[in-house]
């Protein structure tokens, strides 16, 4: 074939003359799928664009007459004709007029037609569409679009189309990004792998085809004068752009990208990303592949012009250049795969076979021997061990021309104008599936190998580690034997081996385990993570939209003592029991925990965790996974396990009951982030509530500690919510259970020689107090005194008026038990606050200088006069005023600041400490004067 001949110019001859050559070479490159393809796929092809130019109810991808449709100078071959008819029954208008033609071209890329095509592969084909397209238009096309890729795959064919705005796409405005789509990361360079890979399938031809590689700097320019001159028509061609510029800042985007698609096929991702590297070495005077063909078309040599095949000479002289043969070696076994194609395997003389010629010739080159190739062509057979060597291998070299890019990106380019959300998306997807820590579970085999089950596997404790050993190794043959796997956390091995399909149902996983776990019940621990992860390929699946969101939970699985318990004494054969609580020392029966969480973005962590606190710990990561305040709160599946023959049931039952309920609670439709949950455990309890982002917990030792914590001052509603076992014999979670935002409440319970005082505050802290007296009508009455002048000057604080003055009175309650046990609260009418003609106020009032001022009726003591002697000196004074009985208590009436400050230290929960502190110190003395 000889050269096109330019000395002359471009004329029509020439442009006829290279889109000439262009078909015949993407004609021949079709004819090899058709050839691998079987009868229905072979059709199902033939007729994809007869589909993309008619809108017929009987043929597939119909949505409607008005649906966008028709190719330019597209024909109906009589063969396409006699295979439309014989695949759509009654179907016979072949030959229907278009009133106008959408589709402006369609095009097939990737490897068909290459030595790296298989019957496997997919076909992702470009369907070039008018820009001018509405909305609805376009939604409509989309739809046919989708119909046709479901036709297609009825039929064992899988195919992508990829609608294309021309406009948008020279413009830089790709599509979104997508599991099949860059989006904006990279657009030379699939522009580049396009005019490399693309095949004609019907349409208009891309202008690029005609532009001499000489005139590539100058493409725009080239162009527009061609078409001034009337050399080229737009109504034949279609203009993807040249390839004269390309942004560094691309190479950081195309890194990301490849290394997000190379997680499910390393082995395409590592050719591309080195392709890539090798271009990124020589910018800016990028030396295209793409170019290669062109040239080798223009010059008529189209003999070696196979695209894959283009691609591994590149890298190959790009890495022998470096001399980095261990990369090219694997470059070499990257390429192998990729083609699919067996060497040692008997084969059929077909037309299929020039592929194998191809390869047979190349692993030569390559000095392969035979045991290379026998080891090679088995890797859909290969077991453990060597799938993690080769998946190793893959992750480093993906992250090392990951890091060349990226680090070539920074030193020339500007990374910021790649879209942040999809760098970001691609990040995390990079994140959840790349990143080691403790405790995470990785896909070991991404396509490598189809069956990495083993029959026989040993289970060694030493230590604090569980070691996972292949086939029937006992205690001596450890030390001559590497483990397969190692971790603190027993469930992560069962889990990590049943995700990678390592543990069949039927394969035996023997312990060692010193007397801590028999093989019963490690059988009955694999299948309950096989229960709560029935699905092995969902678990590392995510989505886009997905990670677009902050990590969640999609499953929680507790697997409480998995490696057995010791409890002393007899059993308790009720329900009624809190094992949590149990026996009369009240001691937690879970010695450790292990969680297996499992987020929606592909990630699988593992942890163990020690004891009630552990609980807590395990308890609050659920939370923030489940419920942080970042996104949409949601509460993921919950699976409780624990082996334990004799408590087992009761143990998950109650675990079980604990995280539902606190999930409840801080859920969306329950009291939201603002509660504060209390968790009895053992002999102590747990403070649980909101800490930023996500969950904290707060240990209470006493009964001391937890009456504190319960009356601490907040500054917004948040109530205190009991775990239903938290307070047995106390009226606290009916009380708890009244809180009311806005609303001061007092609930009393009489006892025999005093009176329990339960105030609720307006923000639902409560605060406890216990009064020597037993009549409660006596009580109540200065207890409504005190708290309506706590009501008064908040009023007066209150920013407020209206609100300030619709304020709602106290409201009281009387505590009794039913007579099925549970504490009611019985309302009460609000006390009379009358008191007998005897009565003397008792305020204190603080100045803003610190200094107190005590008032009893009309007289004043004040620190200033008094000093130290304050107390004894009002003490002293009401007791001479006092007739009879001396000794009763004191009250505080009032306790006011003198100024209308608004500050924290007039809250009512300070209030109401503040006044039982000045009570207790006017009462001791009381008692030391009377006494005396």
């Amino acid at each position: 074939m000889q050269p096109i001949d330019l000395s002359h110019g471009l004329g029509r001859r020439e442009v006829r003359a290279i889109t000439c050559r262009f078909l015949d070479l993407h004609r021949q490159r079709l004819e090899r799928i058709y050839e691998d393809l079987h009868s229905t796929k072979s059709d199902v092809l033939s007729v994809l664009p007869l589909l993309l130019h008619l809108n017929h109810p009987m043929l597939p991808g119909y949505v409607s007459g008005s649906t966008p449709a028709g190719i330019p100078d597209f024909q109906v071959t009589p063969d396409l004709a006699r295979i439309a008819k014989g695949m759509f029954r009654g179907f016979n208008d072949t030959h229907r007029a278009q009133p106008r033609y959408v589709i402006h071209g369609l095009y097939v890329m990737g490897s068909v037609g290459s030595m790296a095509y298989s019957r496997r592969s997919d076909l992702d084909f470009w369907v070039c569409h008018d820009p001018n397209l509405n909305e609805t238009e376009l939604e409509q096309l989309r739809s046919k679009l989708e119909k046709i890729e479901v036709f297609a795959a009825d039929h064992g064919l899988e195919v992508h189309f990829f609608a294309m705005n021309l406009e948008r796409f020279r413009a830089g405005q790709s599509e979104a990004l997508s599991k099949e789509s860059s989006g904006s990361t990279q657009h030379i360079l699939l522009l580049e792998e396009f005019y490399r890979t693309a095949i004609h399938i019907a349409g208009r031809y891309p202008l690029w085809w005609i532009v001499p590689v000489a005139e590539e700097a100058n493409y725009e320019a080239f162009c527009q004068h061609q078409i001034g001159r009337g050399i080229i028509s737009l109504d034949e061609f279609i203009d993807f752009g040249g390839l004269q510029r390309i942004p560094p800042d691309e190479f950081f985007g195309t890194a990301h990208w490849q290394l997000f698609k190379g997680i499910g096929s390393p082995y395409k991702s590592v050719l591309k990303i080195l392709l890539v590297e090798a271009y990124a070495r020589e910018y800016p005077d990028i030396h295209w592949l793409c170019n290669d063909i062109k040239s080798a078309v223009f010059s008529g040599q189209v003999e070696q012009l196979d695209p894959y095949l283009l691609v591994y000479r590149r890298i190959a002289a790009y890495l022998s250049q470096r001399d980095e043969l261990e990369r090219l070696e694997l470059a070499r076994r990257c390429f192998y795969f990729k083609v699919d194609r067996s060497l040692t395997k008997q084969r059929s003389r077909t037309a299929s076979n020039w592929q194998l010629d191809l390869l047979e010739q190349l692993t030569q080159d390559w000095d392969w021997d035979k045991t290379t190739l026998i080891s090679l062509d088995n890797r859909r057979g290969w077991k453990v061990r060597q799938v993690i060597q080769e998946r190793d291998r893959l992750v480093r070299e993906l992250t090392r021309s990951y890091k060349v890019l990226v680090e070539f990106a920074q030193r020339f380019g500007d990374s910021s104008k790649i879209n942040p959300v999809e760098l970001k998306l691609l990040g995390r997807k990079l994140y959840a599936s790349l990143e080691r820590r403790p405790g995470k579970i990785d896909s070991i085999n991404p396509g490598i190998s189809t069956d990495l089950t083993e029959p026989m596997l040993s289970l060694h404790r030493t230590g604090q580690y569980w070691s996972l050993y292949l086939g029937a190794v006992n205690p001596q043959q450890t030390k001559n034997e590497q483990p397969l796997k190692q971790s603190e956390i027993l469930t992560e091995l069962i889990a990590w081996l049943h995700l990678n399909g390592i543990l069949a149902q039927d394969s035996r996983l023997r312990p060692f385990a010193q007397n801590l776990l028999g093989e019963t019940e490690l059988l009955a621990l694999r299948q309950a993570v096989a229960k709560f992860l029935p699905d092995r390929n969902a678990v590392f699946r995510s989505t886009l939209r997905a990670l677009g969101r902050p990590a969640r939970l999609r499953q929680c699985g507790l697997f409480i003592n998995p490696e057995g318990m010791q409890v002393s004494g007899s059993p308790i054969i009720t329900d009624s029991y809190d094992p949590l609580c149990f026996g009369h020392k009240k001691k937690n029966l879970i010695n450790s925990l292990e969680q297996i969480l499992c987020t929606n973005w592909g990630e699988v962590h593992c942890a163990r965790y020690e004891g009630g606190q552990g609980l807590v710990e395990a308890l609050v990561k659920y939370l923030t996974l489940s419920l942080g305040s970042a996104g949409t709160p949601h509460l993921p599946e919950l699976e409780v396990h624990c082996g334990d023959k004799l408590y087992g049931n009761s143990i998950a039952r109650r675990v079980d009951e604990i995280f539902r309920h606190v999930g409840q609670v801080f859920g969306p439709e329950g009291s939201g982030g603002r509660c504060r949950y209390i968790l009895p455990l053992a002999n102590t309890h747990y403070l649980i509530q909101r800490q930023g982002e996500g969950f904290g917990w707060q240990e209470i030792s006493s009964q001391k500690e937890l009456y504190q914590l319960m009356a601490e001052p907040m500054d917004q509603f948040s109530p205190l919510v009991p775990d239903p076992r938290a307070f047995p014999g106390s009226p606290l979670t009916s009380i708890c259970n009244h809180a009311e935002e806005g609303c001061l409440q007092l609930f009393y319970l009489r006892q025999r020689a005093c009176i329990d005082l339960y105030f609720m505050d307006e923000n639902g802290s409560i605060f406890y107090q216990k009064v020597t007296e037993t009549d409660p009508q006596f009580v109540l009455a200065r207890q409504h005194r005190f708290l309506s002048s706590i009501q008064q000057w908040q009023g007066l604080t209150s920013n407020d008026a209206m609100e300030a003055l619709l304020q709602e009175p106290p409201r009281y309650f009387r505590m009794e038990l039913s007579g099925q046990g549970q504490w009611l609260a019985i309302p009460m009418a609000p006390p009379e606050s009358e008191l007998d003609s005897n009565y003397l106020p008792l305020r204190l009032m603080v100045l803003s200088n610190k200094q107190l001022v005590l008032s009893c009726g009309d007289v004043e003591f004040s620190s200033a006069v008094h000093g130290k002697q304050l107390f004894q000196a009002i003490v002293e004074h009401i007791l001479a005023l006092r007739q009879g009985r001396k000794d009763y208590p004191i009250y505080l009436t009032a306790v006011q600041p003198q100024s209308l400050d608004s500050s924290d230290a007039w809250h009512t929960m300070r209030l109401l400490q503040y006044r039982r502190q000045i009570e207790t110190q006017l009462n001791r003395i009381m008692q030391q004067l009377t006494q005396a």
